[in-house]
């Protein structure tokens, strides 16, 4: 009797376990695609042959921002910066997301998006 009682213990204890790994699945899936650095990728650029998402579809996406600055957010971040200097920006907009992530829009002298680039971390 007392080793089923140990077996049903050992099912009990794996069956929480398995719930709990689902639950954190679950909460990174969220942090991964929701908020800002989930909206990210849905941002359209400037092309040759497109204008781009405007700041007002940008905020649409990822909501207000945390700051503005008219220079790079992040400059501690080189290849961010490297490629940021690349373009035709004028405002910058930063979020801070969930995890440490920081997300930076640069948007050109008429109010479209010419990068949009994260930490990724």
């Amino acid at each position: 009797m007392a080793r089923k009682r140990v077996s049903t213990a050992r099912i009990v204890v794996l069956v929480l376990i398995i719930v709990a790994l689902a639950i954190a699945i679950y909460f990174v899936w969220q942090s991964r695609t929701g908020g800002p650095a989930g909206q990210i990728e849905k941002i359209q650029r400037r092309t040759d042959q497109a204008e781009g998402d405007t700041r007002e579809r940008v905020v649409q996406l990822m909501g207000e921002p945390n700051a503005e600055s008219g220079i790079f957010p992040l400059p501690d971040e080189a290849r961010m910066a490297a490629n940021a200097a690349k373009t035709d920006a004028r405002t910058w907009l930063l979020w801070e997301a969930r995890g440490g992530v920081k997300c930076v829009v640069g948007l050109d002298a008429t109010g479209h998006v010419v990068y949009a680039g994260h930490t990724g971390r």
